[in-house]
């Protein structure tokens, strides 16, 4: 899971954003293509190998590296553009900078150019996408950082399970990242994800493949929603939190074996 960074700029795989986009590792009319994602608990999981940089050191400055096309977000001679290049140039050289949390990302060649230098910031358009524009087009960007590799973690396959009114059941896999001999349980919480909750319709627990087993049972009510996380008792580490959804129940007048006339006879 890429987690909501907000330190200052450190080698590792981002994810970055501008509102309800991503830059993306392809480019149309010399503008980087904008991804899409979606954000959880200020996390993002599992998401395209297409909006996944590797961020790393150059000297003084920044490299941004897309490994599923082997190739470098970067600038061009041009003001409003952006382009994929094989190899380390100026083009691809950007100073970064945090502030309140956000981030300025600054074309090394763009900043030194003999015609529109102030055309150098690596900002979103809107649907126009992504280049190096003025400062006043979009604005500081939000980054998101892949988990620590050396820390344990607990990644969920699925943490959005939606379900019609019948009985259902399942499960999700869980993945443990250095974590060796988890001991996992299943713990209910409310929709903010810190106060414990009971659910008498929804049942979840770690089988013995180490993954959740859950159980719904019939609604015949109003649609209703249930949340959880899997705890990893020996390092007191949390999964992202799991909403459960099962839709209302609703009446089929038309399969019904006598004609329905509304007033209850």
């Amino acid at each position: 899971s890429f987690f909501k960074y907000t330190s200052a700029i450190s080698e590792g795989y981002y994810v970055i954003t501008y509102d309800e986009y991503a830059l993306k590792n392809s480019v149309s009319s010399n503008r980087f293509e904008n991804g899409s994602f979606t954000v959880g608990n200020n996390t993002i999981t599992n998401p395209n190998v297409n909006i996944v940089w590797k961020i790393q050191a150059n000297g003084n400055y920044w490299t941004l590296y897309n490994e599923a096309e082997s190739k470098y977000a970067a600038g061009t001679g041009l003001k409003n553009q952006g382009a994929l290049i094989s190899s380390v140039t100026d083009y691809a050289k950007w100073t970064v900078t945090v502030s309140n949390g956000e981030f300025q990302f600054e074309n090394l060649w763009r900043s030194t150019a003999s015609s529109d230098s102030g055309n150098k910031w690596l900002r979103n358009n809107g649907t126009n996408g992504w280049a190096c524009y003025a400062s006043g087009t979009g604005g500081a960007l939000t980054l998101y950082k892949l988990q620590d590799a050396s820390e344990p973690a607990i990644i969920l396959e699925n943490t959005s399970i939606e379900v019609n009114p019948a009985f259902s059941e399942g499960t999700i896999t869980v993945n443990c990242l250095n974590i060796d001999n988890p001991n996992l349980e299943v713990l209910f919480y409310q929709s903010n994800g810190s106060t414990s909750a009971t659910y008498d319709w929804l049942t979840a627990s770690i089988n013995d493949d180490g993954n959740v087993a859950y159980t719904i049972n019939a609604n015949t009510g109003e649609a209703r929603n249930a949340y959880f996380k899997v705890h990893e008792t020996t390092n007191d580490v949390f999964s992202e939190l799991v909403t459960i959804s099962q839709a209302l129940y609703v009446i089929d007048y038309a399969s019904l074996p006598f004609e329905y006339d509304g007033d209850g006879t």
